[in-house]
């Protein structure tokens, strides 16, 4: 059952529905139509007290300089462990059990041979791999047909943070206009110039790639004067960025998002590892699925069972 015909089946109706539907769109990334009814149903706080839409979601944190920072400092210390610039093109799996890894960097094609592997790319990637591994059938169904969400992403630069000025807003909104959601990223930097980000899912997020990201944050601006009023003036001379996970060739989606009939069926098999062939990534994940954390709980599980398995096999040929 979808996101829709569950609040059918409740008489949901009005501004309530539409923020719930914009909101679900918006953070499950794909249309309420296309997303089980459990993404809304497991998320949501179902308290009394007080309304809390994304229940206890906390995303107040950054680190300073950008995210991205973790994982340099760690490729850092890997140092030349890690190669990059090469294409996973296919996998297949010898006689004696282990794998055969064919890459492709630019017109040369080379071959890495492992006995255990760690696949921590989206599934939507993973699609056009070719994969000789025998697995299970709800693996291989996993792999081909979880459901990815469509989000992007504008950071919109404005001269003046005329939200906060002018209208003593946070700029935090949900709106039934196609920009769908807003927070200012700006909050607690110094200066007078602030960002928005404009994060929106389901179709819009698609459409949202189309042309310049220059075009697009004008667009979103202009959108914003009907909450914001004056706020579109404060665009001049201003930059912009965009980030959309849909076409970018190594995500071709923004993270993984249960399709109806998906969590009964395809929830766990994700992570599940098939011999030494492991699978991490927030799609592996269970509490966190959708966050950079989900990356990480996965990840420390693919660690803990490589390790586990090289102590039993250790153990073994000193026995």
């Amino acid at each position: 059952e979808s996101i829709s015909q569950w609040l059918d089946r409740q008489g949901a109706s009005g501004w309530l529905r539409k923020l719930i539907e914009v909101a679900y769109t918006t953070e499950m990334g794909l249309e309420c139509d296309e997303q089980s009814a459990l993404n809304l149903l497991t998320f949501i706080d179902p308290g009394t007290e007080a309304f809390r839409i994304f229940g206890e979601s906390d995303e107040r944190f950054h680190v300073r300089g950008g995210n991205d920072r973790i994982v340099t400092a760690l490729g850092t210390k890997l140092g030349d462990a890690i190669e990059t610039g090469a294409v996973l093109e296919s996998i297949a799996q010898s006689a004696n059990g282990s794998y055969r890894l064919g890459f492709r960097r630019d017109a040369a094609a080379f071959e890495v041979k492992a006995s255990r592997v760690v696949l921590a790319l989206p599934f939507t990637t993973l699609r056009r791999v070719r994969m000789d591994v025998e697995m299970p059938a709800v693996k291989r169904r996993a792999i081909n047909e979880l459901g990815y969400g469509t989000n992007a992403k504008l950071m919109i630069g404005f001269n003046e943070r005329i939200w906060r000025t002018r209208h003593a807003s946070s700029a935090s909104s949900f709106s039934d206009l196609p920009l769908q959601t807003t927070w200012e990223t700006s909050r607690m930097q110094a200066g007078s110039a602030g960002v928005l980000t404009n994060f929106v899912g389901g179709k819009h997020g698609v459409e949202i790639g189309e042309g310049s990201a220059k075009v697009q944050a004008d667009k979103a601006a202009r959108e914003l004067d009907v909450i914001f009023p004056g706020l579109s003036a404060a665009r001049e001379g201003m930059q912009q960025a965009r980030m959309h996970w849909p076409t970018h060739p190594w995500t071709l989606g923004s993270y993984a998002c249960y399709r109806p009939g998906q969590w009964t069926t395809l929830r766990g098999a994700p992570g599940e590892a098939v011999g030494n062939l492991h699978f991490a990534g927030e799609h592996c994940a269970l509490d966190n699925q959708g966050f950079m954390e989900g990356g990480v709980e996965s990840g420390e599980w693919v660690a803990e069972a490589i390790v586990g398995k090289h102590v039993a096999a250790s153990a073994t040929r000193q026995g």
